[in-house]
C-alpha cells in the first residue's frame, strides 16, 4: 500500500477538507452505481446527491472502527480491480464497475453470514446500507421512488395492496 493510502484514515479522522471532498465524490459515484436511476422519472443516488449525506454520518456520526471501515474502500475496491481486471477501479469501463461490485456484494453477504459479533462489518456492506438509508430519505428518494403523501391522513390498519404497488414514504 502507498504512503500516501496508507495515511487515509488518520487524515479523514481528522477532517481534511480536500480529503473529505474527494470522499464526498467518491462515494456520490459510488452511490450512483449501487443506486442508478430508471431513466422513466425516478432518479438515482447520484441524482439524489447522497455523497454529501454520506461524509456527514461517516465523519460526523460513525464510530472510528466503522469510520476506518469505510475508509478501506479506497484501496480494497482497487485491490478486487486490479486483481479482476488489472486496472484500478476508477479505470474500469461502467460494465465491469458493475460486475466487480456484484461480486464485492456476494462477498459482502458471504461476510455475513460467517462473522463474529466483535467483527466489523464489510465495507461494501456498510456503503450500501448508506446508500439506501440516504436515498430513502432524500426527497426524490421519498417523493418519487416511494408513495408520498404531504399531509398524513388518518390510520388505516388494513390498506388494500395490489402487486408492484410502491411502498409507502413518511418525511
Amino acid at each position: 500500500m502507498s504512503p500516501a493510502l496508507a495515511q487515509l484514515p488518520s487524515l479523514f479522522l481528522v477532517g481534511n477538507n480536500l480529503l473529505l471532498k474527494y470522499f464526498h465524490d467518491f462515494y456520490e459515484f459510488i452511490s450512483g452505481i449501487i443506486l442508478r436511476s430508471n431513466g422513466i422519472g425516478i432518479c438515482g443516488a447520484k441524482e439524489a446527491k447522497i455523497g454529501e449525506f454520506m461524509k456527514a454520518i461517516v465523519s460526523d456520526c460513525y464510530e472510528e472502527n466503522d469510520q476506518k471501515v469505510f475508509v478501506e474502500i479506497f484501496t480494497k475496491l482497487d485491490q478486487a480491480a486490479e486483481k479482476k481486471f488489472s486496472k484500478i477501479f476508477l479505470d474500469l469501463a461502467p460494465g465491469d464497475r458493475q460486475s466487480l461490485l456484484i461480486a464485492i456484494d456476494q462477498e459482502a453477504n458471504d461476510h455475513q453470514k460467517s462473522k463474529k459479533a466483535d467483527e466489523p462489518e464489510h465495507y461494501f456492506t456498510l456503503t450500501k446500507q448508506l446508500t439506501l438509508w440516504g436515498y430513502f430519505i432524500s426527497e426524490p428518494g421519498s417523493t418519487k421512488a416511494l408513495r408520498y403523501l404531504p399531509i398524513p391522513g388518518g390510520y388505516e390498519g388494513c390498506a388494500p395492496y395490489k402487486k408492484g404497488d410502491k411502498a409507502w414514504a413518511q418525511t
